[in-house]
């Protein structure tokens, strides 16, 4: 056998045992990462609050705040604040059409941008979980239910949730 030979046959099988350990090693990463949570009973799920910023949403938020009406998360455990950052619009007579759900309709004068407002929002939560949501969203019936599940876990501090554009 040509010494070339030899070097192309070592060769091909030390790049053969490297794809296949890298292939293992990243089933098993990846199995590791995306855990499923235990799933909770109603009575075991944490208060949550929802923090919701608002600036001249006008209509559009009432699909975001019936979505959060039709969640399944159990009502008794959850609190949601609709901070209105100075709209100019109708957005905070809507926010309040909502306290008959229990919603609860926060307004402040001037326009201090989005993360003020969700600060606004956060420093008056009660929830041990708070949740900040867009104005313009729509939420799954079952996503803060699933997002609540993963802080079993004992290293879990934040979860995000997959985001789709409703109307691209």
């Amino acid at each position: 056998m040509e010494i070339i030979t030899i070097v192309l046959y070592i060769s091909a099988f030390i790049l053969l045992y490297l794809t296949i350990t890298f292939v293992v090693l990243f089933a098993l990463k990846h199995s590791i990462i995306h855990f499923k949570p235990k799933e909770l009973e109603d009575k075991d799920l944490p208060t949550l609050s929802i923090v919701i910023p608002v600036y001249n949403e006008g209509e559009a938020l009432r699909k975001t705040l019936d979505s959060i009406r039709n969640c399944s998360y159990p009502k008794e455990k959850l609190e949601v604040l609709i901070v209105d950052d100075g709209s100019k619009d109708n957005s905070h007579e809507i926010a309040k059409e909502y306290g008959k759900y229990g919603f609860k309709a926060i307004k402040k004068e001037k326009n201090s941008g989005t993360s003020d407002t969700k600060n606004t929002g956060i420093f008056v939560a009660n929830g041990e979980l708070v949740a900040t949501l867009d104005s313009d969203s729509v939420v799954d019936r079952d996503a803060f239910r699933k997002l609540s599940y993963y802080f079993e876990e004992e290293n879990v501090s934040a979860v995000t949730a997959d985001i789709r554009v409703r109307d691209p």
